[in-house]
């Protein structure tokens, strides 16, 4: 990508080191035995944060694209969370059935 035509898109090296640090900081703050409301709110934070980062690599997204999609991603980010602990779950259900019914 030519930085002189979209010097404002991140690359995605920049993006990672950007998100290492949030996920670095979020660490410390579990770290350091904040409460648990605390930790909480520092996770909404930072997660807000993370998905911001990847959103706003988009040549055309701006600070008032995110902020009126947010609400809809952060949606998104929690249903695709759910599916992947459901499927998970039954999977694990499943292998053990399967375990059972060999033996």
């Amino acid at each position: 990508m030519n930085e002189r035509v979209l010097p404002w898109v991140k690359m995605p090296a920049e993006m990672d080191e950007s998100i290492t640090n949030l996920l670095e900081e979020l660490a410390g703050i579990t770290a350091r035995g904040k409460s648990e409301a605390e930790q909480r709110a520092a996770a909404q934070r930072i997660f807000k944060q993370v998905v911001r980062e990847a959103f706003l690599t988009h040549y055309a997204a701006t600070e008032e694209d995110f902020e009126r999609c947010w609400p809809r991603l952060r949606d998104d980010q929690f249903c695709e969370h759910a599916t992947d602990v459901l499927f998970t779950t039954l999977n694990a259900q499943a292998e053990e059935w399967d375990d059972e019914d060999e033996e």
